[in-house]
């Protein structure tokens, strides 16, 4: 193609089905060019042959997207009447982890009757602590799906991955879990151990 604003354009078509639009100096034939011309591969019955490869990509990767559609729909579906009664994103767009924060007190009282939770949160961190009750992991257990947060360890990059439970009844980035122990705690578990 002739660009003329920018001069030679170059469209590359992948047998994965994705096309790159690369700089005609990749084609250099100096050290570090990042293609090289194979012209073995040319005419008709390779194009050909090519079409065909992208077609059947193309049509495997629409067919897996909506399979993968259909399964979050069916989730949603599923995770609302499973939890009916938790406040839903739709009744509180763009709540955060203000909304996580609500529901994580649902289920923490429903799971641990009696125990005094402190729930707080902004956009999209939420800290949990109580003091003696359930262990880390039990609490873990209840709020570790409303934990959307990843990282990329290479590049020290941290980001969200949405999931249809957090579509649905909200998610953080960021959470702490953290329980204390009490004076009383602490000296029966002395006992216990040094009698």
């Amino acid at each position: 193609e002739l660009d003329h604003v920018h001069g030679l354009q170059v469209s590359i078509q992948l047998e994965d089905g994705r096309t790159m639009k690369p700089n005609p100096k990749s084609f250099d034939d100096t050290p570090g060019a990042r293609f090289r011309l194979d012209q073995r591969r040319h005419g008709a019955p390779y194009l050909a042959q090519l079409a065909a490869a992208v077609a059947s990509a193309n049509a495997a990767r629409t067919s897996a997207k909506e399979t993968a559609d259909k399964a979050h729909a069916r989730a949603l579906v599923d995770l609302a009447a499973q939890f009916p009664q938790l406040q839903r994103a739709d009744t509180m767009p763009h709540a955060g982890g203000k909304l996580a924060a609500i529901n994580i007190r649902k289920l923490l009282k429903e799971a641990f009757k009696g125990v005094k939770f402190s729930v707080t949160s902004d956009y999209n961190s939420v800290r949990i602590g109580w003091t003696d009750g359930p262990t880390v992991d039990q609490v873990r257990a209840i709020v570790g799906r409303f934990d959307i947060g990843a990282s990329d360890l290479q590049t020290d990059y941290f980001y969200t991955v949405s999931t249809a439970f957090s579509e649905l009844f909200g998610g953080v980035q960021y959470m702490s879990v953290n329980r204390e122990y009490s004076d009383d705690l602490i000296d029966r578990a002395l006992v216990t151990w040094w009698p």
